[in-house]
């Protein structure tokens, strides 16, 4: 049962990590897709 719970655990850790926070918060507060804003990446700027 240990090994289950560390399972889902991860699982749960990757899919949490794959979304970018920053096109989240700007969706929810903004209503706004950051991707159309500045260089089109959610990330840092290159």
């Amino acid at each position: 049962m240990k090994y289950f719970v560390d399972i889902l655990l991860v699982i749960f850790g990757y899919i949490s990590g794959s979304f970018p926070p920053a096109y989240i918060i700007v969706k929810l507060f903004k209503n706004k897709d950051i991707r159309d804003i500045g260089s089109g990446n959610v990330g840092t700027y290159g």
